[in-house]
């Protein structure tokens, strides 16, 4: 497999021209489009993606290992189709909507200040995942491992205590109440 290393890719569209399968090391690629490519087997070590457009993309065994997104389009994007072997990604000012970590390992993963309406984290391992200032809008979450994970600025989450892990998970009120709506009850202030 071809190796790319140090590369600045600065506005290419791979939707017209497709990103060859390589290794990438330590490229960055700045204000590209991936709509609904399919990078499927490029192995990304130690990349950076700033403002590009990754939404609908096929990950099918990519490997993502060392990953920083910033201020990307990531809608629909499913993560479980990646390698899982080295899987480390981060996650900054980024649109997620209706992406899926569906049974993904994704340990430690930041997720700062990232709109992750309806993403899909059923079954995934997600312990020790911070989830930084994230609007979690309908985000699904359902035997899912969230021990450890830090909610403390996150909102608009809803996690059912009951069929989730949450051991030493960090919540902060008022959103913390969301944990209670499974029960039916009501909380007077």
């Amino acid at each position: 497999m071809q190796l790319t290393e140090g590369q600045i890719f600065d506005t290419s569209d791979f939707a017209k021209t497709p990103l060859p399968v390589a290794e990438y090391e330590n490229c960055t690629f700045n204000h590209c489009n991936f709509f609904d490519c399919d990078i499927s087997g490029i192995i990304f070590i130690d990349c950076t993606f700033n403002s590009c457009n990754l939404s609908m993309c096929k990950l099918e065994k990519t490997a993502l290992r060392d990953i920083i997104f910033t201020d990307c389009k990531l809608l629909g994007v499913h993560f479980e189709d990646a390698n899982p072997l080295g899987l480390l990604i981060r996650f900054k000012n980024c649109a997620m909507h209706s992406s899926s970590f569906h049974g993904a390992k994704i340990r430690h993963t930041i997720f700062d200040n990232c709109i992750l309406h309806e993403a899909d984290f059923t079954a995934c391992d997600a312990t020790g995942a911070s989830f930084i200032a994230c609007d979690l809008f309908n985000a699904h979450f359902e035997n899912t491992v969230l021990d450890k994970a830090d909610f403390s600025t996150a909102f608009q989450y809803t996690i059912n205590p009951l069929n989730n892990s949450i051991r030493k998970a960090s919540f902060a009120y008022p959103d913390v109440t969301s944990l209670l709506q499974t029960f039916d009850i009501i909380i007077k202030s």
